[in-house]
């Protein structure tokens, strides 16, 4: 952590090649695996369909169904999925690079960076890649955003600031967790010129972050004008009316809007555990969304208790999940790369432990230093804001929502060992 001064983009040895030729060989193992029939895939082309024609999706944010569409235009049924794959796998080399490059500047030795970048290239990432669903691009993202950062910072350039914040509202239309970047962004810009004293940009930095809220807002509008509620997406929604069908606190009886009951009504004649028949009801009435977010409300309420131990009792689950890697076993190679994945995943018990523990050394090093180590305390809040969110919306499937902060888990625990380890070593 103390080599964060040092001008390691222009002073740091070349990046080995067989780190990104050992990279390149593992994604193209995964890469020629059956490609998995996730149920979510086809809502995706269905998305960028509704977008073309003009239309919004309750649903998808449109970043990934257009990237679909526009494949399928560009190439056919047959070859929109390999061209999404070679666009998620080149996308995922560059991040295992750029995760190199993070890692010599923030610890003190390029060696512990490298052996980061390894695991990261070998174990969960890859596996994603031939996948059409957004969590590679997710991951490969995030590694960017970070490094745009760290670079911007240490070399000043309008157009690589635009490209930030441009690059910020594509990945939150890609995913809506997100959101945090309108925190991220602005804290990170604050504190920098704050210690810099270079206002102009910092004001520059604060207008640019504006315009993403913006253009976030804008899009929420126009949800709010086709669905008749101001959101991103209708998950958040699903995740609730998922919990309370699972938790046995579907209390129509707690619904005060007569209309709105007539609507869980509906719910109840057409749940088969899934959210695809509330996107239904959803996308042919657009004032399902307002009616059925207002009835949850009222059954949470009713029930706040119960409502709070079982969210509760989700997030204690989710401490025996892993980070998940999507590998079809239909074939030899196919089972021998899901066991490998299987066995070196790694826990969100040690991602929530790491995390703990990285925010107990930072703090402990503002008490004891009177400073604040910068990019590892941005990184840990980046890490810390994605979980907590998970941790309040999701109903299920905690360690794959999580995977877009497995690149900064894995950069905490670099950092981690970087103190405890190396640096007690040389003392």
């Amino acid at each position: 952590m103390n080599s964060m001064k040092r001008n390691v983009f222009s002073t740091e040895p070349r990046i080995r090649g067989e780190f990104l030729l050992i990279a390149t060989i593992f994604v193209v193992l995964f890469d020629f695996t059956e490609r998995g029939d996730s149920f979510d895939t086809h809502l995706y082309f269905e998305a960028g369909s509704r977008l073309l024609d003009g239309k919004m999706d309750c649903l998808r944010t449109p970043v990934y169904p257009l990237i679909l569409q526009f494949s399928l235009l560009l190439f056919g049924s047959g070859g929109a999925g390999v061209f999404v794959t070679v666009l998620q796998s080149v996308l995922h080399l560059l991040s295992v690079y750029l995760l190199i490059r993070i890692g010599r500047q923030l610890f003190s030795t390029r060696y512990l960076a490298e052996c980061v970048a390894l695991y990261y290239s070998v174990v969960i990432a890859p596996a994603w890649c031939n996948e059409l669903l957004t969590e590679s691009l997710s991951m490969s993202l995030m590694i960017i955003m970070v490094y745009e950062m760290m670079t911007l910072l240490r070399k000043w350039s309008y157009v690589r600031a635009v490209g930030i914040h441009l690059l910020a509202f594509v990945m939150i239309m890609l995913r809506p967790t997100f959101l945090i970047l309108l925190v991220v962004l602005p804290v990170v810009w604050t504190i920098f010129c704050l210690r810099s004293s270079v206002y102009i940009r910092g004001v520059i930095l604060l207008m640019l972050g504006c315009f993403v809220g913006i253009g976030v807002l804008m899009y929420a509008q126009n949800m709010e004008q086709h669905f008749g509620k101001k959101s991103l997406t209708i998950s958040f929604l699903a995740n609730d009316v998922y919990i309370l069908k699972n938790s046995g606190l579907w209390d129509i009886e707690a619904i005060r809007n007569k209309e709105a009951k007539e609507k869980c009504l509906c719910v109840d004649s057409l749940w088969t555990c899934n959210y695809e028949p509330l996107y239904r009801m959803v996308t042919e009435d657009s004032s399902v969304l307002a009616l059925l977010d207002e009835a949850c409300d009222d059954m949470k309420m009713a029930h706040r208790q119960e409502w709070f131990r079982y969210r509760t009792r989700l997030v204690i689950e989710s401490f025996e999940s892993r980070f998940p890697a999507s590998v079809n076993t239909h074939s030899f190679v196919g089972c021998c790369l899901f066991l490998w994945s299987l066995l070196l995943a790694p826990p969100l018990s040690l991602f929530y432990l790491m995390l703990t523990l990285a925010c107990v050394l930072l703090m402990w090093y503002v008490v004891r230093r009177k400073k604040v180590l910068f990019w590892p305390s941005v990184i840990t809040m980046m890490a810390a804001m994605h979980c907590v969110g998970i941790m309040l919306s999701a109903c299920e499937g905690f360690g794959r929502l999580m995977l877009p902060a497995y690149p900064l888990f894995l950069l905490i625990v670099g950092m981690t060992i970087d103190v405890v380890v190396v640096h007690d070593s040389k003392k």
